[in-house]
This record gives C-alpha cells, structure tokens and sequence, in this order.
C-alpha cells in the first residue's frame, strides 16, 4: 500500500516598504563679492562682475572674480562657459586693445596667468591675448571649459560648499592705443553651466592641465 500525504513548509512573509528613489540637485550660485564666509551672497545671475573703471585710459588695469558656489547636494566635475550678446561701438573696435589675464581659484589654489597658454588657441600665439581673440572662440555656445586638476580631489564644486571656485579675468587697456579708441566701448555676457561630468570635445579649457 501506498500513502499520500499533505506535507506543509513553514514560511514568512516580510515586506520592505516606502522604497522611493530621488534625485538629487545640481544648484550653482554666482556672486561678485563672495561676502562673509559661512553667509556668502549669491544668485542664480549677477550684473557687472566686469566693469572698467571711470575714465579708463591707456595703461590703466584692473582684475576681478566672478565666484562659484555649488547650493545642491551633488558635485559638479565640470563648468561650461560661453561668451554671448558681444558688441562694440565706436570708431575702433575696443576688443583690440584690451589684454586680458586669466587666471582660476580652485579650493584657495590660484593658478597662474593662462593668456598665453590660450592664446596658443585662440589668438595669433604672439604671447598676449586681446579680448578680441579671447571671445572670438565659438561665440554663442560653449566654447570653454574648466575641471579641477589643481587642488587635488577632481571636483569643481563640492555639494553644500562654499566658494569652491573662482574665475579672475584682469584687462589692461594696451600702453599703445591711440586716439581712434576714444569714447569707444565693447561689452559681453558670460554664461556658465556646471555639470557632473560631460563631453568637451571641441572646447578648450580655461588652464593648461597638469
């Protein structure tokens, strides 16, 4: 004879609830002035990071810094910029005579001067670099870019920070401009995006990398 039974395995049912997946932000912030660390000003856009001073005239310099802060609570590993709304009035272009020095603050570590590194790009590599030269790169679209191969950890802007990064442009009204450039003037927007990691083939780095 044979018997056929019922046979029962014990078992147990859990469940893992609220099983939610959320993105996090990319929130980058601009400022002229960076304020008081720890309370630092800044917009999603800001007027007149660049503006010569009254009465600008041959010789005359100045430099200021336009500087980043990362508000989300993701790391960008790269900037886009992109020089846009370029113009100039007067009877000579204005573009010509002004020199510009470029430099970069990443995490309190200043890099040098890269005009002449750029100018090996995008001027006549004669060692200077004009304004001219230096918006004539891809304008309308995102022709520069930047990383953060100088203080060590590869971000750009860390999430939450402070002022991560800085951009220093200096222009100097050249010794040798004459009387064609008086009451002339020339004026552009700069546009930034940061991102997380991305694509720049095509545009050329603000520094020359290590």
């Amino acid at each position: 004879m044979v018997g056929v039974g019922t046979f029962a395995l014990f078992s147990d049912v859990e469940t893992s609830r609220n099983n939610v997946f959320a993105s996090g932000t990319l929130n980058m912030q601009l400022s002229n002035d960076p304020g008081t660390p720890g309370q630092p000003g800044s917009s999603e856009s800001v007027t007149g990071t660049w503006v010569s001073p009254p009465n600008w005239k041959p010789g005359d310099y100045f430099e200021a810094a336009l500087h980043f802060n990362n508000k989300g609570s993701v790391a960008a590993k790269h900037i886009y910029f992109m020089f846009h709304n370029i113009e100039w009035s007067g009877d000579a272009d204005l573009r010509e005579a002004i020199i510009v020095t470029v430099k970069e603050r990443f995490n309190n570590v200043t890099t040098g001067d890269q005009a002449p590194y750029l100018d090996r790009h995008v001027g006549n590599n004669d060692g200077i670099l004009t304004l001219k030269e230096f918006l004539s790169w891809l304008p309308n679209q995102y022709g520069y870019y930047t990383y953060d191969d100088q203080s060590g950890d590869g971000i750009v802007l860390g999430a939450m920070n402070l002022w991560d990064y800085d951009l220093i442009f200096g222009f100097r009204f050249a010794e040798w401009a004459g009387n064609v450039y008086q009451g002339a003037s020339c004026r552009f927007d700069l546009t930034c995006e940061a991102r997380q990691l991305c694509d720049t083939e095509g545009m050329i780095c603000l520094h020359e990398s290590q």
